[in-house]
């Protein structure tokens, strides 16, 4: 059983982050023909669709890398300290300006969607991918350490600057002064 098990996990197609991956790509696919049959009101639901789906993604192949232990406490504290950052950042101005979320993605906690940290997370994963491709493999150094932290955050501040807009746009949050 031990040896069909590991020859399903070397063909690509039985590995769970395939389908999920796939689920995310069609979900994404879909969201401009939803949205030009059924109009903007399919907005919200579809981005849910498409972070669930490749937060899952992300999640699983984590966990096929990293372990179920070291992929829950990574899940855990990125969700803690991404909500966190983002309800305290709502609430105060800090460290991204006046903003609020308006009520299009729910569920909310203290005014904060709780899809933000799943979005977080399945963007903080590639962006580390990225880093790790960039700075290389072997002794870790505290340069390469330094090296790996600022590509990453470069990697995700990219994707944010990009993001924002479009979700300003759809109505998911609003800036207190445009």
């Amino acid at each position: 059983m031990t040896l069909l098990r590991q020859q399903l996990n070397a063909v690509p197609f039985t590995r769970p982050y395939v389908w999920m991956l796939a689920a995310w790509i069609l979900s994404m696919i879909s969201l401009p023909i939803a949205r030009w049959t059924w109009g903007d009101s399919v907005i919200p639901v579809s981005s849910l669709i498409g972070v669930i789906f490749q937060f899952s993604a992300v999640v699983t192949i984590l966990q096929a890398r990293w372990g179920t232990r070291r992929t829950l406490i990574t899940v855990i504290v990125v969700g803690v300290l991404t909500w966190g950052i983002e309800a305290i950042g709502s609430k105060t101005g800090v460290p991204f300006g006046v903003y609020s979320y308006t009520d299009l993605l729910q569920p909310q906690l203290f005014g904060v969607p709780l899809l933000i940290p799943l979005a977080w997370m399945m963007m903080l994963a590639p962006s580390w991918a990225v880093a790790s491709v960039i700075v290389g493999r072997g002794r870790t150094t505290w340069q390469k350490r330094a090296a790996f932290i600022g590509i990453s955050a470069l990697a995700i501040t990219a994707w944010d600057l990009y993001l924002d807009p479009q979700m300003v746009g759809w109505g998911f949050w609003v800036w207190a002064q445009p």
